[in-house]
């Protein structure tokens, strides 16, 4: 399953297993007369003992095991709860493989065998242009899949099926593997989809949950300071603790904010300049705005350069990277699009002082 664990409902669980022994020949209830389940979409039971409860295997299954065209290459999703058109409440599971097609099996019946169709939930053909190693996730209605060559897609379900075309995808595509992807998310809110690139040079990337087509971040772009060496294959982002964590060729990386930010509007004169930082109440800091440089300095209510003090008029807008001994200005950033942020101060020209 490409490095996709099996999946539960909390009563059974589920796999995409590989190619392999499928034997046809089937007991009045449907199952394998003589259990070989190679190539196929099961549940099992766990008490007393682990069992196939269920299953799904395509009709064209015996012929896709020579091949190598098998189902085992992706990963099974267990979705929430969700209402058909009519109202009656589904219990279902997806996973796509190597042939590029989404499956979304009934969990309480799962379609089984049969040698002229798919007798399943739902096909979705035509919309993976790869195969998929790795499996989908799922937030906030919507379907994730990363196929081989790939866009990352977001697939809407409506009335309990997936609506097609994906409405979203991220900007680029994914070489071989293709994409994990990852959720992370603020309950409901401040989604945000990750996924690693596999190459020579490692990446790692995040896009709005809601609008693929929105990158918030993208390791290669920041140059030596966010990069991992070459990636890997199969690799699923893992989100904890506010960090991100991903296997690379040879060894973790951890991304996370290296500084949280506040953006500061300041008045001030030539030369000092006086903060409101929120909560914080009033800081000074003196900063000489054609160098770039910011200190913390008692307060000071005179100008060093022209004697005099103009307040109210906003002169200097900047962007105070906060460092983590700086205890007073903590603050997480409102802004996702922070994430990505420079290390150097940022700040514009005084527009009282010298050229």
């Amino acid at each position: 399953m490409s490095g996709a664990g099996m999946a539960s409902d909390g009563t059974s669980l589920y796999l995409l297993d590989a190619n392999g022994t499928f034997d046809p020949t089937l007991n009045a209830q449907g199952f394998l007369a003589n259990g070989d389940y190679g190539n196929a979409f099961l549940r099992l039971s766990t008490s007393p003992r682990l069992a196939v409860a269920d299953y799904f295997a395509t009709f064209d299954t015996i012929g896709q095991s020579p091949q190598d065209a098998d189902l085992g290459s992706g990963g099974a999703l267990v979705l929430p709860d969700l209402a058909d058109a009519s109202g009656a409440i589904r219990h279902l599971a997806l996973g796509a493989g190597k042939d590029s097609i989404i499956y979304v099996v009934n969990r309480d019946a799962m379609g089984r065998f049969n040698a002229s169709a798919n007798l399943i939930w739902q096909e979705v053909d035509g919309q993976l242009p790869g195969g998929v190693f790795g499996m989908p996730a799922y937030y906030d209605n919507l379907v994730y899949c990363g196929a081989v060559g790939d866009n990352v897609k977001a697939f809407p379900l409506s009335a309990a099926r997936l609506a097609t075309p994906p409405p979203s995808h991220s900007p680029g595509a994914f070489p071989y593997p293709g994409a994990t992807p990852s959720i992370s998310a603020s309950g409901a809110t401040n989604g945000m989809v990750w996924a690693a690139e596999n190459g020579a040079t490692g990446g790692l990337h995040a896009f709005d949950a809601g609008d693929l087509g929105r990158e918030l971040y993208d390791s290669t772009r920041s140059g030596a300071r966010d990069a991992f060496g070459a990636g890997n294959k199969f690799i699923a982002p893992m989100i904890a603790h506010s960090h991100v964590y991903v296997g690379g060729t040879n060894g973790v990386a951890v991304f996370g904010l290296l500084r949280r930010i506040r953006r500061i509007v300041v008045t001030a004169s030539c030369c000092r300049i006086t903060a409101s930082v929120g909560r914080s109440g009033t800081r000074v800091l003196t900063a000489d705005p054609w160098r770039g440089v910011v200190n913390q300095r008692p307060p000071v209510r005179d100008c060093v350069r022209c004697a005099k003090v103009r307040t109210g008029t906003p002169v200097l807008s900047i962007i105070f990277l906060r460092d983590a001994r700086d205890t007073g200005l903590a603050d997480r950033p409102r802004d996702r699009s922070q994430l990505n942020t420079q290390r150097e101060l940022i700040m514009t020209r005084c527009a009282t002082g010298r050229t």
